[in-house]
């Protein structure tokens, strides 16, 4: 007989072995995942390595060995200020050197530049990502490192549907938890 921690287990790996059909990657939230900014740092910094290296290049050259720390909180500090859309939108501008934190798909394809970067995006999955000290999300959906969607699944086998995951999430979750 199965357990409803084996039918939850179950049930998530079948989401995530969708988004990995789909091109995402799974990494482990344990390691990876950063609560204080709401970041894949490691990923983050892989993609502006791989799609920016002279930036990237330029920035550590001032700032040396606190380089990726200080890109790292430039970037949160300007997702709090203008809010992750914008400035996934808008990129972020440190030391008069930009940064685009992501791209998007090209009207053509005319331009192979804009074209391979755009496939540079990284598309990422964790789940049982721990927030705080008593809140844990099932799927955290990320772009580039940077945390977009959290999805709570819920089961009919478990007794649970869709009301129950806005119930939690209105009543159960602290809002000012990133």
């Amino acid at each position: 007989m199965k357990t409803l921690i084996d039918e939850k287990t179950e049930y998530q790996a079948y989401f995530i072995e969708r988004l990995v059909d789909a091109g995402y990657r799974e990494r482990v939230a344990k390691e990876k995942y950063d609560k204080r900014y709401a970041m894949d740092t490691e990923e983050l910094l892989a993609f502006l390595d791989d799609t920016q290296p002279e930036a990237m290049t330029t920035l550590r050259k001032i700032h040396k060995e606190s380089a990726n720390d200080f890109v790292i909180a430039k970037i949160n500090q300007q997702i709090l200020h203008a809010g992750l859309l914008d400035t996934l939108k808008d990129g972020v501008e440190i030391n008069d050197t930009k940064l685009n934190l992501i791209y998007n798909k090209p009207a053509t394809t005319y331009n192979p530049t804009l074209e391979k970067l755009y496939h540079k995006n990284r598309f990422t999955v964790m789940q049982e990502v721990i927030i705080s000290d008593s809140e844990r999300i099932d799927l955290v959906l990320f772009v580039n490192g940077l945390a977009v969607v959290s999805c709570e699944l819920k089961s009919e086998y478990s007794r649970q549907n869709y009301r129950h995951a806005i119930e939690q999430y209105t009543n159960d979750r602290d809002p000012n938890n990133r």
